[in-house]
């Protein structure tokens, strides 16, 4: 399997730099006659006629790999929520109900949850995309406010945490980044649509 040559993905990150901060270029209509329906950003076959629509996750894996669950048993309302417990503070049903959740192994689903991998199964090109949208490429960036939130420290390297909409943006950079037989076409057109995915 051939890998990726850092530097193959310049032209393909200076493309994505370029477009990463311009708005969407929409055709305007000067008349209804010569209106060319192909040109619109939504055409006569989009069922969602051009709506925005939230992408709801479903993450299947056991407790202690799933973030949601992670990040429950290490918050600090369900320790708070465990201590009043202890100390009689509080009904033992609301930590009851929480463990129960908690310990539905069977199913093994988890709605809404996040998700979280090591850093080092990126891609160059991932791993610079996601330093661009969090701030940290450069020097003269500012950094995001939030970004601990979606980078930390385990005993295992630095790992990142992203909600599933930005998970398919930075699979797609990570294809891009990993297929350095990739035809142009595809390589330019993942690039031009890289922007428009949530960061």
């Amino acid at each position: 399997m051939a890998t990726a040559n850092p530097t193959d993905n310049v032209h393909v990150l200076a493309r994505y730099r370029a477009t990463h901060s311009s708005p969407v270029h929409i055709p305007r209509v000067v008349s209804a006659d010569n209106l060319d329906v192909r040109s619109l950003p939504f055409g006569p076959d989009d069922a969602t006629a051009g709506t925005e629509n939230e992408l709801q996750a479903i993450v299947t894996g056991k407790r202690n790999n799933v973030d949601l669950a992670v990040t429950i048993e290490r918050s600090a309302y369900y320790a708070n929520i465990a201590r009043r417990v202890a100390c009689e503070e509080a009904s033992r049903e609301l930590v009851v109900e929480l463990r129960d959740f908690l310990a539905d192994d069977q199913k093994q689903v988890w709605e809404s949850s996040w998700v979280r991998f090591p850093r080092k199964y990126l891609s160059s090109f991932a791993s610079q995309m996601l330093d661009m949208d969090l701030g940290t490429a450069s020097a003269e960036g500012q950094p995001r406010s939030d970004q601990e939130k979606f980078l930390f420290a385990a005993r295992w390297g630095q790992w990142v945490r992203v909600p599933v909409s930005y998970l398919v943006k930075l699979a797609l950079a990570d294809v891009v980044g990993q297929q350095p037989e990739l035809p142009d076409m595809l390589k330019t057109t993942a690039v031009r649509l890289l922007p428009h995915f949530s960061k």
